[in-house]
């Protein structure tokens, strides 16, 4: 069965590696969400306390967008989580290999995409404040509607 390719440019791409890089915990982008509507990062191994989950739903359609298909066709009665890397979207059943659900439109991205994360802890804290004002904005201006 072949794979439906979603076209994504190099912005989101980063966009969404910077992101993970700002909340997440792990070498590999990985994202949980339980009915597609709310999307956290992965900050622990095993499933996230309530409390330690923060919602970016609203700072990225294309995680969104994975999130839905994720929850509504391969893991309708509970979620849980799927990563994402330089191929495209995936999830990992309980023992086998990754399992991709989405591929990249290749064309749109460079042969090789390398993301080089922040180095410093100062960085990382710039970076999650630039992401937490965004965040900020658009739930202002989701309650204004």
């Amino acid at each position: 069965m072949a794979i439906e390719k979603v076209k994504i440019k190099p912005a989101e791409f980063d966009a969404i590696l910077r992101l993970y890089e700002a909340l997440g915990k792990g070498t590999m982008p990985a994202f949980s969400s339980t009915d597609g509507s709310i999307i956290w990062p992965k900050v622990c191994n095993g499933p996230t306390p309530h409390a330690a989950r923060i919602d970016v739903s609203e700072l990225s359609p294309l995680l969104r967008h994975l999130a839905r298909i994720y929850t509504s066709s391969i893991r309708p009665d509970f979620g849980g989580r799927f990563f994402i890397d330089n191929i495209g979207a995936f999830w990992k059943p309980e023992i086998g290999e990754r399992v991709y659900f989405r591929e990249w439109d290749r064309e749109n991205l460079p042969p090789i995409h390398k993301y080089t994360p922040p180095q410093t802890p100062e960085e990382n804290r710039d970076e999650y404040q630039k992401l937490m004002g965004e965040y900020a904005r658009k739930s202002a201006q989701k309650r204004r509607i």
